[in-house]
């Protein structure tokens, strides 16, 4: 499977092949009357600020690093994430686990862009017990705070969907609905 979006002008694909993830940037592509033409650097700069500014509106909020616990049958759960931004600023990383009496559970990994193209959050994953990827298209809600549309692709081809949400409840916390 292969997955496409813009990111600063460029188009960005995800390639999908023996479980392993491998991102393609092509060239860059401006298409008016079937000609492809290079955009000039102040075309480029102001798309990167303009993507960095919707998703910093977004999930900037959400950079950081975050720990919560409960206690749910006796067992202790902690949850922790850390979300930081890279490559110039125009992704954010998500980085996740939740471990019950010390023992991990679920871990993940989660990189999040605003497509250009289609004017919206995009974001992909992968996490160890799924044994494959996920994708998503998100919104920004209230809170503030992201609500994802999310297909995880298993292995083996089996695809289901679900939403996750990301909302701020004050300086030191959040809620992750899954």
């Amino acid at each position: 499977p292969m997955l496409g979006f813009c990111v600063d002008g460029k188009l960005v694909s995800l390639v999908v092949t023996g479980g392993r993830i491998m991102v393609i940037h092509a060239a860059v592509m401006v298409v008016a009357s079937m000609v492809a033409a290079e955009p000039t650097e102040e075309q480029k700069k102001t798309e990167a600020t303009e993507a960095h500014k919707k998703l910093d509106e977004a999930m900037g909020w959400l950079i950081g690093d975050w720990e919560r616990e409960s206690t749910v049958g006796g067992k202790k759960y902690t949850f922790t994430l850390s979300a930081k931004w890279i490559f110039d600023e125009q992704y954010i990383e998500i980085t996740d686990s939740v471990k019950a009496d010390g023992k991990l559970v679920t871990s993940g990994r989660i990189t999040c862009v605003w497509d250009s193209c289609q004017n919206r959050l995009f974001r992909w994953g992968i996490g160890h017990e799924m044994s494959g990827y996920s994708t998503g298209i998100g919104e920004a809600t209230a809170g503030p705070g992201v609500v994802f549309d999310i297909t995880n692709i298993r292995a083996g081809g089996k695809t289901d969907k679900r939403k996750r949400w990301f909302t701020r409840i004050d300086a030191k916390t959040f809620r992750d609905e899954r």
